[in-house]
């Protein structure tokens, strides 16, 4: 395991980014519950120790870079999948409240596994379809932050999240260098309740020895003004 944090590191340290031990441990835990369970259900593209550090974890420390509402956040992790990045932020911000929304029955068994043995109180798997949980009432305006790592257009992700956030809540889109074309792309309506364009957060992560891929966090903020149950 110090292997794969001494290669990750100096991208962690260039972005003034730390992670304590007692976080290390539970995210060293949390990789081997992945990897082992991947040989049974798909949950990541990793297949290795090394990728899973040097692509996916590092991606998902990646939001640290991002100012937080609050240290008692309440987050929604949208296609939750192998608990890429909510589980990671879970483990960084306990006093946090993530709900992991994933509609595949053997990714949400996992993910309620994952928290139960990493004493994850503040993470909780919700099996239910991303595009359904936006339509309910009981869920809007009551998130803080929308997250989304590999899951649906920028487009799509601006409607599932707009309902489900509170006025200045913000949707986190985890998104590759191809975000201009997706902006380009965006229906005016889609971005109804929130402000004018996106704060983008560039960064890169490592592939492999000497091989970087660039990638960025794209902040949209809701509306202020707009009223919590619309």
């Amino acid at each position: 395991m110090k292997a794969n944090w001494r290669k990750i590191e100096p991208l962690l340290e260039g972005r003034g980014l730390a992670v304590g031990p007692a976080e290390r441990e539970k995210l060293e835990q949390y990789a081997e519950l992945l990897l082992h369970w991947n040989r049974r259900i798909n949950l990541t593209g990793a297949r290795d120790m090394e990728t899973l550090f040097s692509r996916h974890l590092l991606d998902s420390l990646m939001l640290e870079l991002l100012p937080r509402p609050s240290p008692d956040a309440t987050c929604v992790d949208l296609g939750a999948g192998g608990g890429l990045p909510g589980i990671v932020q879970a483990i960084m911000h306990p006093g946090s409240h993530i709900t992991g929304v994933e509609k595949v029955a053997k990714k949400i068994t996992f993910l309620g596994h994952a928290a139960h043995t990493l004493g994850l109180d503040n993470y909780h798997p919700l099996r239910i379809d991303a595009r359904e949980m936006a339509g309910l009432r009981e869920w809007r305006g009551r998130t803080d932050i929308v997250m989304a790592r590999a899951f649906a257009g920028l487009d799509e992700l601006l409607r599932l999240a707009g309902p489900l956030l509170r006025p200045g809540g913000e949707l986190w889109a985890m998104k590759g260098l191809r975000l201009d074309e997706e902006q380009a792309g965006i229906d005016p309506a889609a971005l109804e309740l929130f402000g004018p364009g996106a704060e983008v957060h560039p960064y890169s992560t490592a592939a492999g020895p000497g091989e970087e891929i660039g990638a960025c966090v794209a902040v949209y903020r809701r509306n202020d003004y707009a009223a919590a149950g619309s």
